[in-house]
């Protein structure tokens, strides 16, 4: 008897350990996104705007930014749903009869500030994410474009993932393939998978410096963020006009957001 009631006794031990073990993991995941929402919030960004962040882009702000918490101001955001179309209706009749796929695209720019309370550096997050699932997973091309009388481009780091057996992945930049007094262009390999919420995703940073100083909230231009998505066998070109980035050859199919900064 008294060995039973050892075994059961070890028995229950063990099972109480290790559910705690799992509840410890759970509200260790927990805390930790919350720990992402507080610091956003923290900085002034809104509950709208946390809550349309997946799990990667709320780690990936997190810890981008959380070093300079006292020297920084989120400012506004933008978002836009559109339907990028998968095949090139002008080279392929067929193309009629294949539905888009959805993208969504996001802006947002966080204000550095000096000692002075001055803005002298705006970061801007240009981040996409595929709601459902493109048919050709090629290179896309993405151009951002600004007020050179405002302000001038420093330095820009862009990737794309996708979940397979965790995060991996697709492709990184650290420079614009081109680049002109008013705008930069980038390049990015897009991933593969099912769909899922954050599958299939891509963020750039692209850091401005600014040309005259100015209090948060008393600078106001306009930005602009453009996907084109590879629809063909054609790569995507790119040309300057004037002082922006547009998309000027290949086979693909763009859209835009505009933001109001």
């Amino acid at each position: 008897m008294r060995k039973k009631h050892i075994q059961s006794v070890i028995t229950f031990v063990l099972t109480f350990v290790l559910a705690i073990g799992v509840f410890g993991r759970t509200v260790s995941a927990s805390e930790t996104e919350n720990k992402y929402r507080v610091f956003l919030k923290d900085i002034g960004a809104s509950d709208e705007y946390i809550n349309g962040l997946t799990d990667e882009q709320l780690e990936l702000l997190y810890n981008k930014y959380s070093p300079y918490k006292e020297k920084i101001h989120f400012s506004s955001y933008e978002t836009k749903i559109v339907e990028i179309e998968n095949s090139d209706a002008s080279n392929d009749e067929r193309a009629a009869n294949i539905p888009p796929s959805k993208l969504k695209l996001s802006i947002d720019t966080i204000d550095f500030t000096d000692s002075n309370g001055y803005v002298v550096t705006v970061c801007v997050d240009a981040m996409y994410e595929w709601l459902s699932t493109p048919i050709l997973n090629l290179t896309d091309a993405h151009t951002f474009n600004f007020d050179p009388k405002q302000f001038y481009f420093s330095e820009l780091y862009g990737c794309s993932c996708f979940k397979y057996n965790g995060l991996q992945y697709a492709d990184e930049v650290f420079t614009p393939a081109k680049a002109s007094d008013g705008g930069v262009a980038w390049y990015l390999k897009i991933g593969s998978g099912s769909v899922n919420k954050g599958n299939n995703q891509g963020y750039c940073s692209i850091t401005l410096k600014t040309i005259k100083k100015y209090k948060p909230g008393n600078c106001h231009s306009n930005m602009y963020y453009e996907y084109a998505h590879q629809t063909g066998a054609l790569g995507i070109s790119v040309s300057i006009s004037g002082v922006s980035l547009g998309f000027s050859g290949g086979n693909y199919d763009s859209q835009a957001i505009t933001y109001r900064y």
